[in-house]
């Protein structure tokens, strides 16, 4: 189970990624808007759902479980993980309502600048849970196994979604501005 978890995980990057430079660079006016980025969002919402479906089945139905006591044994990336996907799990309700206002944004300043700072905290960790999963999902489908392989991915992991939120940050500040 973990290792189609891993599968949809990557399915799940790659679509997040794309979904969010799109719509950034639409907002920017590098890309110009057009419908397939609605349709990729709900690619991206359906593997979503999916992935958490089987993310919670491995957490509660495998050694890999929260069992009280467990988690001194649980390394920092993977609490750090774990309480992103939680606030991912929250914080994407607010993007969908954002983007329930369409290309031109909110009505009103206010409410643009307050789901403004919902989308950063909502960016943030997204790329917070990308980052670290890449590398483990790597791991698990077998594609890196030496560790100085693993390190590599790590960084670039790193380094690739850091641009990416900054990308994503830029277009945010526009479309508040």
């Amino acid at each position: 189970m973990k290792k189609i978890n891993a599968l949809v995980s990557v399915a799940l990057c790659f679509t997040a990624i794309l979904h969010a430079v799109s719509f950034s660079g639409c907002i920017m006016g590098i890309i110009p808007y057009f419908p397939f980025l609605n349709i990729m969002g709900r690619i991206t919402l359906t593997l979503l759902v999916i992935h958490i479906i089987i993310s919670l089945c491995v957490f509660f139905f495998s050694n890999d479980s929260g069992v009280v006591g467990h988690y001194g044994f649980l390394n920092k990336s993977t609490i750090i993980q774990r309480i992103s996907a939680i606030a991912m799990m929250i914080l994407v309700h607010v993007h969908l309502i954002g983007g329930f206002f369409g290309k031109d944004g909110a009505p009103d300043q206010p409410l643009k600048t307050i789901l403004c700072i919902f989308e950063i905290l909502f960016l943030a960790s997204i790329c917070l849970h990308i980052s670290l999963s890449v590398p483990k999902a790597l791991i698990t489908l077998g594609l890196t196994q030496k560790e100085k392989t693993i390190n590599a991915s790590k960084k670039i992991s790193y380094v690739f979604i850091a641009l990416v939120f900054l990308f994503c940050l830029i277009g945010t500040a526009v479309y508040v501005l």
